[in-house]
């Protein structure tokens, strides 16, 4: 049987393991050394063919491995770059930046909604970047706020892209309580491709969620928060909070239509529409966000968080995972 912690100190390709970081429903991560050339990178181990957990499914491999070398391709200040995609005889692996920030999540979790002059900044950089992945049809599929880390200078890095060719694989993720629905849109959770619009979607639950304090869909299981995400419609976000322009609470509205062709067409036609509340300036991110609430706090690895928590219905662990003394790793 497979023990994470073993790897530690060992080196796989010329990858020196150096701490087990957690594990995630497709693999198990890493912070390692580059022996070429010393730098610190996060390396995440997937088992070839052994019926162990950690395993990705045989016919989702070659798509999987695929997407991640075409990831490698994309340049861009606020993705976490994927540096190196490779196997040995025991595993296959891919090597991505090792960047220190804060999880999203965590923000929201101890503040709730965000003033606007912290939020709309972040959200200019998030749409700036999935532009960029959309200009060489790149979908991440599963944005989250445990995705997006918020680093010392208020620039975000976005995690775990390429599930754009394995549909099947991301919504077998959010149904098998190893993802997290609450943001994925109608048609991914469905099981079908989807595209840069199902990003889209995604953003717009992210803001309705940056905006309100409260996630568009929520329920006391997966099954619940699931039939609302593709039948219902969420609440007006001003309903919620009434600070919010009447135009950005219809600009949330229309990202998390369930009609893909009625939403914002790509990243920059709803920045477009986003830059109508703020000069956002350069997407520097906001001093208030990194003076007062990033700085002072202690930084953890990109890699190194796992699904979302409290409450404890977003935190939709892996039955199967094996016990471990860091939080499980978001591979999905």
């Amino acid at each position: 049987m497979f023990v994470p912690f073993e790897l530690v100190g060992q080196t796989i390709d010329h990858y020196q393991i150096s701490e087990f970081i957690g594990r995630g429903p497709l693999g198990f991560v890493y912070r390692a050394t580059d022996t070429q050339n010393q730098q610190t990178v996060t390396l995440k181990l997937f088992l070839k063919s052994s019926g162990e957990p950690g395993e990705i499914p045989q016919e989702a491999e070659k798509p999987y491995f695929e997407e991640a070398r075409a990831l490698r391709g994309l340049i861009h200040a606020q993705v976490a770059a994927v540096l190196d995609v490779g196997e040995t005889e025991d595993f296959r692996y891919i090597c991505t930046e090792f960047v220190l920030g804060k999880p999203l999540d965590d923000l929201l979790n101890e503040q709730g909604a965000l003033p606007l002059e912290t939020a709309l900044p972040l959200f200019q950089q998030l749409l700036s970047a999935l532009q960029a992945a959309h200009e060489k049809n790149i979908v991440h599929r599963n944005l989250k706020p445990a995705n997006i880390f918020i680093q010392r200078n208020g620039q975000i890095k976005i995690t775990d892209f390429g599930q754009s060719k394995i549909p099947s694989l991301a919504a077998t993720v959010a149904l098998t309580g190893t993802g997290s629905p609450f943001y994925m849109s109608p048609e991914v959770i469905l099981g079908r491709r989807g595209d840069i619009r199902s990003d889209i979607f995604s953003v717009g639950a992210l803001l309705y969620r940056v905006l309100t304090g409260e996630k568009p869909f929520d329920g006391e299981s997966t099954a619940t928060i699931v039939q609302r995400v593709v039948q219902q419609d969420p609440a007006s976000p001003k309903l919620i909070n009434p600070h919010i322009p009447e135009d950005l609470g219809t600009l949330c509205t229309k990202a998390m239509a369930k009609d893909p062709s009625q939403r914002y067409q790509t990243p920059r036609e709803m920045l477009e529409a986003l830059t109508a509340f703020q000069p956002l300036g350069s997407g520097e991110g906001s001093t208030t966000l990194v003076d007062q609430k990033i700085e002072p706090l202690p930084h953890r690895p990109l890699s190194g968080r796992g699904p979302e928590r409290p409450p404890a219905q977003e935190n939709l662990p892996d039955p199967q995972a094996p016990s471990v003394p860091s939080e499980p790793v978001s591979l999905e």
